[in-house]
């Protein structure tokens, strides 16, 4: 391998490219087979323990924590502009009455 990256030089800058193309997604391929192993683990049955089990079934995944929380906010303000939508139909009708007492 040294003597192959101390004839690199040498090479067309075709072979240099694709030399550095090869490298590169060789190592970015590592990185993500170390953090998928790492995100998504290896799956192990522990039947000994069920407490582990138990407790491993209702973690719930960053994508469904997103989204619960998206809807609550969502919810939360469809309540609210309900409410503005409610005090402007009362203040409308307020100044309506105001204008009949006239």
């Amino acid at each position: 391998m040294r003597r192959y990256l101390a004839t690199l030089h040498n090479k067309p800058e075709s072979h240099k490219k694709r030399f550095a193309f090869i490298s590169a997604s060789v190592v970015t391929l590592f990185i993500i087979g170390i953090w998928s192993l790492t995100i998504f683990g290896v799956e192990e049955e522990l039947s000994y323990n069920t407490r582990f089990n138990d407790a491993k079934k209702q973690e719930v995944s960053p994508f469904q924590s997103l989204r619960m929380n998206l809807g609550t906010s969502f919810e939360s303000l469809k309540g609210d502009f309900q409410g503005v939508i409610d005090d402007l139909d009362s203040l409308e009708s307020k100044i309506e009455y105001q204008t009949y007492e006239q």
